[in-house]
């Protein structure tokens, strides 16, 4: 993999931690993992999102792929974007358990919300301004804290 750019690394890190803090400010059981862990898409393939949420409690420390994803977040880089809004979004929607694929963009401090209605059906929400609210699992996100911005 190519270096990050600063703007990348520090959107991934600030988003980890505003889901981390959600999750802690509505006392769910969910925790928010950095990239590295994988979700399995089917047997033989598998994506390393930028940011997730697991279900439950932290998994044991040896595991390298969530069970239970609830939310997977990429940030864009201009060398993803398209890979991020086509192939990521149809493989991470195939995963029962996902119900919120969110699509972070540093540039344009925008997110593109997909949320999961129905097993064949997404509703997408370009949010700009405001919360971000995520039910499963019954947390909110103000936008600007993924940005570094209280």
């Amino acid at each position: 993999m190519s270096p990050e750019r600063s703007v990348h690394n520090l959107t991934k890190y600030y988003v980890v931690r505003a889901l981390a803090d959600a999750i802690h400010a509505a006392n769910v059981d969910c925790t928010a993992y950095t990239d590295g862990m994988g979700v399995r898409i089917d047997d033989d393939n598998h994506i390393e999102p930028d940011a997730s949420v697991q279900l439950g409690s932290p998994m044991d420390r040896d595991v390298q792929t969530l069970t239970a994803p609830v939310i997977v977040v990429e940030v864009l880089s201009p060398s993803s974007a398209k890979n991020d809004a086509s192939v990521k979004l149809i493989a991470y929607l195939s995963v029962k358990s996902i119900a919120h694929y969110l699509i972070v963009d540093a540039d344009k401090e925008t997110v593109v919300h997909h949320r999961r209605l129905t097993s064949d059906q997404c509703e997408t929400m370009i949010v700009t301004h405001g919360m971000i609210y995520l039910s499963p699992p019954g947390i909110e996100v103000p936008i600007q804290a993924f940005f570094g911005k209280q």
